[in-house]
């Protein structure tokens, strides 16, 4: 027998040169294999990333240089113009009531405009001077004059703004109390305007006398105020000394840089009104509300009718099971038993399907491990290169002598065992 198998080594030793050309071939065929399906991958891979990335940087470069800029735009723009069409609305509604009728409120409105046009001061700032003047008792016609001089003096002082809203408020409180009293006027004091020397240099009495004119309740506003508002314009001179005259520093101020930013707010405001055609599309908006409150109003009837059908509902449910309590109660156990094993089996189908997904997503990856997969080939060509090199005959010889040895001893046992136990 073991001549046989030594016999068939030394065949197979000598055709081993058809092996080893075809091994080469194999592994030529593997490098080859591997190479393209490599270059194909690794291409379109390639390719698809500088898509996504020349994608995500116009997206990126787009969103800040032009999406964000508008958005911003218009949700700033779109508040801008909301906030003064409700400001303007609340004044024209004020403007009805205080002065009669809707026409003298829309000249009042108007007024307001043109005058807040000639100052460095925006028109909701008048709006709503003009506003808390009328409401506390100065009249249509004195409340441009009044808001001439109260401007020029906020200026004059250095008060901007916020001063117009202090001295609004101080003459509108001495005209709504019919008389001129010191709380008042300190306030305008305060804020830098003399404004018991104007008065008592427009009633040629020193400032002690108005003082105590005050007290006695003698400094009428009907007649005082616009003595006040003269002597902030126009400046005074008499017993009490020079004062200065503010009038004219609204229109110098509109040419200054606080004023132009000042002018550039309010165009800002206008240019709102007018993107969003404001003026039309406020009406609009205020229906939708109202609509839209209707709705709120009609919900909780919805969720009664909604209710009254739940009742029904779930009394049919507590029958059911009421039902099934009774079945369970009077079941075979049988049939219990594997009422359960149902249950079971559908408590195992849910992870089971999880893990089906899970294997399911997993198959998407599969086509990126080709890739991998094909960048191995060239090991295994190489392996089978060195099998090559090395020859499949000398293998074979190795493992023939190895069966040889395995077939010697099997049929020649005995007498090995003999041999070394004597």
């Amino acid at each position: 027998m073991s001549e046989e198998v030594l016999s068939l080594v030394a065949k197979v030793s000598l055709d081993d040169n058809n092996f080893k050309s075809g091994l080469k071939n194999v592994q030529s065929q593997a490098k080859n294999l591997a190479n393209n399906v490599k270059d194909v991958f690794s291409g379109i891979g390639d390719t698809l990333k500088n898509i996504g990335n020349t994608m995500s940087g116009w997206g990126k470069t787009i969103t800040a240089g032009i999406t964000a800029p508008v958005t911003a735009l218009g949700v700033t723009t779109a508040k801008t113009s909301i906030d003064f069409l409700k400001l303007k609305e609340n004044t024209r509604t004020a403007f009805k009531v205080l002065l009669g009728s809707a026409e003298e409120a829309e000249a009042m409105l108007e007024d307001l405009y043109t005058f807040a046009k000639t100052t460095p001061f925006s028109y909701d700032t008048y709006l709503q001077a003009g506003k808390q003047l009328v409401a506390m008792g100065v009249s249509a016609k004195d409340a441009i004059p009044y808001l001439d001089g109260i401007t020029n003096a906020a200026i004059a002082t250095g008060a901007g703004q916020e001063g117009i809203t202090t001295l609004s408020e101080a003459i509108g409180r001495m005209s709504s109390k019919g008389k001129v009293q010191l709380e008042e006027l300190n306030r305008m004091i305060e804020m830098g305007v003399p404004a018991v020397k104007i008065l008592g240099n427009a009633y040629g009495v020193t400032e002690m006398e108005i003082y105590d004119m005050m007290k006695k309740g003698e400094l009428l506003a009907e007649d005082t105020l616009p003595k006040l508002i003269d002597g902030m314009n126009n400046g005074t001179d008499g017993v009490n000394g020079m004062t200065s005259a503010y009038g004219g520093l609204a229109s110098e101020m509109k040419g200054t840089l606080a004023g132009a930013i000042d002018s550039l707010k309010s165009k800002f405001r206008n240019m709102s009104v007018e993107m969003w055609n404001s003026e039309e599309a406020y009406p609009v908006l205020q229906e939708i509300i109202r609509s839209f409150t209707k709705t709120l109003e009609v919900l909780p009837k919805v969720f009664v009718g909604l209710t009254k059908a739940v009742v029904p509902v779930l009394t049919k449910v507590n029958e059911k099971l009421r039902v099934f309590g009774e079945y369970l109660d009077n079941a075979d156990p049988k049939q219990l038993e594997l009422i359960g094993k149902a249950i079971l089996g559908l408590a195992v189908a849910g992870p089971a399907l999880i893990v089906v997904g899970k294997l399911t997503s997993a198959l998407g990856g599969l086509f990126s491990a080709i890739g991998s997969i094909a960048g191995a080939l060239p090991a295994i060509g190489s392996a089978l290169s060195a099998v090559a090199s090395v020859g499949f005959a000398p293998i074979l010889a190795i493992v023939g002598a190895v069966i040889g040895v395995f077939v010697f001893l099997r049929e020649e046992w005995d007498k090995v065992v003999s041999t070394f136990t004597g």
